[in-house]
């Protein structure tokens, strides 16, 4: 088939207005998911909130300033704000073409929204993607690491100084500064409290809570039987126990990739006991 037939029995994947909505969708979702209002968005992100309604309105396409503000205010970061990007650009790419050219004509137009598809469908992929913060609090083993994960957290949120943070989230600045340097311990409740005024996602207050278990010292600290090592995990985790240099293992006592003969005892083999 010539590229000429080939353009002219193409079929767009989307209609050329479908990116500009779907982004507007996706902004709308990930504030809804976050549970944050519009104004209490624009305050976080430094925009007034008439801003924040355009950007997710479908009408206007956002720069990336407004997008990335909006995103952080709804606690996206790492890997999951470089996929948001991916989509931004290919959203603007193509918006940018339809105003121009408003029906792809010819190999070229053809090809051109071919590439804005295939941008688009990794920017969404890149957005279920495992976010970093997530794993550096999954890392978290000690009040000193506990502080250090609330700080990054409430830089990412903007609030650069302990007064910020104070007005925020309606903390004293002392209680502040206690957690935060790792001296002084904070309930799981008043915890949770904290970092949702500070913008983290669902799945990062639920890793706050696990690495606050940790972090005092809360953990299931079962014993594996043949190598005598303890579980560093949170006292009520699911799933495989994980020690300290990495072993895994689950209730029934077999070490994840352990291979029989390792054990010079037979009698040490758990399931020969």
């Amino acid at each position: 088939m010539s590229q000429v037939a080939a353009a002219e029995s193409w079929v767009a994947p989307q209609p050329p207005d479908y990116y500009l909505r779907a982004f507007a969708q996706l902004l709308k979702a990930v504030r809804v998911d976050a549970r944050v209002s519009v104004r209490d968005l624009g305050d976080r992100c430094g925009y007034d909130h008439s801003r924040v309604v355009r950007a997710a309105g479908g009408k206007e396409m956002p720069n990336w300033p407004l997008t990335r503000a909006y995103l952080k205010g709804c606690g996206v970061s790492g890997d999951a704000l470089n996929g948001w990007w991916v989509l931004w650009d290919a959203t603007g790419k193509a918006e940018r073409e339809r105003r121009l050219r408003p029906e792809p004509r010819g190999v070229p137009e053809v090809m051109f929204w071919q590439r804005i598809d295939q941008q688009w469908r990794e920017g969404l992929l890149a957005l279920d993607r495992r976010d970093s913060f997530v794993q550096t609090l999954r890392s978290v083993n000690s009040q000193k690491d506990f502080g250090a994960a609330l700080s990054a957290l409430a830089s990412r949120s903007g609030c650069d100084s302990l007064r910020k943070m104070a007005e925020r989230t309606g903390c004293s600045k002392s209680s502040l500064q206690g957690w935060m340097s790792g001296q002084r311990r904070i309930d799981a409740t008043r915890l949770d409290v904290l970092v949702e005024a500070l913008g983290a996602t669902p799945d990062e207050r639920h890793e706050f809570a696990e690495a606050l278990k940790r972090a005092v010292g809360l953990r299931c600290d079962a014993v594996h039987q043949a190598t005598e090592l303890r579980c560093l995990l949170g006292e009520f985790h699911k799933g495989k126990h994980r020690t300290a240099r990495g072993d895994v293992w689950l209730d029934d006592g077999v070490l994840d990739g352990v291979i029989r003969d390792m054990w010079r005892n037979p009698g040490d083999w758990p399931h020969e006991r």
